[in-house]
């Protein structure tokens, strides 16, 4: 998609990471069954100063449809501010995938954005790769980099193994909101 062409049709907030549909002109149509004035006036009658991207889709983003297809507004917002579309995925640092301000956004890799997931829901620790063994009466740590599985230890206190994980994140570059939320 040309971002010259998104910018267009769509303002962006970057402090609020909200989209809204342009008040738009007939040059912006094409002749068809209606005149491009006829399309603008029911654009605009219908869209012009509205949210645009507002729907959240099946992973829980915002997203919309432009000229037939369906587009994430995260990755709209970091094309829109920075002028290219992302090379990576789009991470949302502080875990809240409606959250679309660009201080929030930041393009990286899929190991990287890997390193910033929140703790289960399933996790009864409180501590991303800590748990309870009772067969052992301990304590274990483990962390997981580059798909490989690296165990850290077993600890009679949770707060030694809870220091033997946070001291992996931060030797594998973890983000520091790893498993905050």
């Amino acid at each position: 998609m040309d971002i010259e062409e998104i910018r267009s049709f769509l303002d962006y907030d970057a402090c609020t990471g909200n989209f809204t549909w342009r008040h738009m002109s007939p040059k912006h149509f094409t002749q068809g069954v209606r005149t491009p004035e006829q399309k603008c006036r029911m654009f605009n009658a219908r869209y012009a100063g509205t949210p645009a991207f507002t729907a959240i889709n099946g992973n829980g983003y915002k997203s919309g449809s432009y000229r037939g297809n369906r587009i994430t507004a995260h990755r709209m917002a970091w094309a829109w501010v920075h002028g290219k579309h992302p090379r990576g995925e789009i991470d949302h640092i502080n875990g809240d995938r409606a959250d679309n301000s660009i201080k929030n956004l930041r393009d990286v890799s899929k190991l990287e954005n890997s390193h910033n997931v929140g703790i289960s829901k399933r996790n009864k620790s409180g501590i991303v790769g800590v748990r309870y063994n009772p067969s052992r009466a301990r304590w274990e740590a483990d962390i997981r980099v580059k798909r490989k599985l690296i165990f850290l230890g077993r600890f009679k206190c949770l707060g030694n193994a809870i220091a033997a994980r946070e001291a992996a994140k931060l030797q594998y570059g973890f983000h520091p909101n790893h498993g905050m939320r």
